[in-house]
């Protein structure tokens, strides 16, 4: 009997631990290390910006977007007009930020994956959000490259072999 005890515990443990997902679809995936972003096609920094913006496989505005879609932001140090030319940026890290906007009507969603460019690029991150009504959840993966369209595509690397 007081061996089944601690074996009991370990096991409802742990059950409550969530696994996690190899697929981008899924809210528990996580990007494996040594996965990319590409920049697929030539990007254009509009004066005195430091980011483009796109939602639903279209660049846009901070003031033309829709709060409730996901759109991301990909951001630069050096302020436009300028040309980024297409380039693989590595992902160094991930975070993952949500609370309350307006309580209690909107609630935050926000990924930031953080980027390197070895070609020197100034590039600093790709932060992509939305606001929801609760309840709600939050977003996944495919739904950042969804937002993303051509312009940029997640590699991600097999979590058991990550790239060099």
């Amino acid at each position: 009997m007081k061996l089944a005890i601690p074996i009991l515990g370990s096991l409802f443990l742990s059950a409550c631990q969530s696994t996690q997902s190899v697929d981008p679809s899924k809210l528990s995936f996580r990007v494996p290390a040594g996965s990319s972003l590409s920049l697929n096609r030539e990007i254009e920094i509009p004066e005195g910006q430091t980011h483009i913006m796109m939602q639903s496989g279209q660049l846009t505005s901070e003031s033309n977007r829709n709060q409730y879609d996901v759109a991301c932001r990909l951001n630069f140090r050096e302020f436009g007009p300028r040309t980024v030319a297409p380039e693989v940026f590595s992902i160094r890290r991930t975070e993952h930020r949500e609370g309350w906007e307006s309580r209690p009507n909107f609630y935050f969603y926000a990924s930031e994956i953080y980027l390197d460019s070895a070609a020197g690029t100034d590039v600093i991150k790709l932060e992509c959000d939305t606001w929801a009504m609760p309840p709600s959840i939050n977003f996944s993966f495919a739904d950042m490259q969804e937002a993303l369209g051509d312009y940029l595509t997640f590699k991600y690397s097999s979590p058991e072999t990550p790239e060099k």
